[in-house]
C-alpha cells in the first residue's frame, strides 16, 4: 500500500513554499530542513489536512468544490436527456414526411431546441 498524500513546506521564507509539493516518505525539506506537513493533492490548494491515513489526501473544501461539481455535472445531464426525449416525436414525424429538405429542415431547429433548452 502506497500512501498517496503530499507534503509541503510550512516555513513562509522558503523558496518552495505554496510552490512545491513532495511524496509522504520525504520528513524534512530539502531546502530549509523544516518538517514537513501534509498538504492536499489539489494542485492548486496548499491547505495542511489531518494525518488520518493514506487515503485521505484533500482537505474538506476541495472535497466539497468537487462534489459540487459532480452534482452540476449530473443535473445538465438530467436536462440533456429530458430535451433529447423530447424531440423524438418531431424527428419521427420527419422522417415520414417525404422530402429531404423537410427531414433536413426539422432535424437542425430539433437539434438546436435540445441545445437552448440544455443551456437554461
Amino acid at each position: 500500500m502506497t500512501d498517496k498524500r503530499k507534503k509541503a513546506c510550512p516555513n513562509t521564507s522558503c523558496h518552495t513554499y505554496k510552490q512545491k509539493k513532495y511524496d509522504a516518505s520525504l520528513n524534512f525539506c530539502p531546502i530549509c530542513g523544516e518538517k514537513l506537513i501534509y498538504v492536499c493533492k489539489n494542485p492548486k490548494c496548499f491547505k495542511p489536512i489531518e494525518d488520518k491515513g493514506p487515503y485521505h489526501t484533500m482537505c474538506e473544501e476541495c472535497i466539497a468544490h468537487r462534489e459540487d461539481i459532480k452534482d452540476e455535472i449530473m443535473n445538465d445531464a438530467k436536462k440533456a436527456g429530458k430535451a433529447v426525449l423530447g424531440i423524438g416525436p418531431t424527428i419521427v414525424a420527419a422522417i415520414k414526411s417525404e422530402t429531404v429538405k423537410e427531414i433536413t429542415k426539422t432535424t437542425k431547429k430539433a437539434v438546436h431546441n435540445v441545445f437552448n433548452k440544455i443551456k437554461k
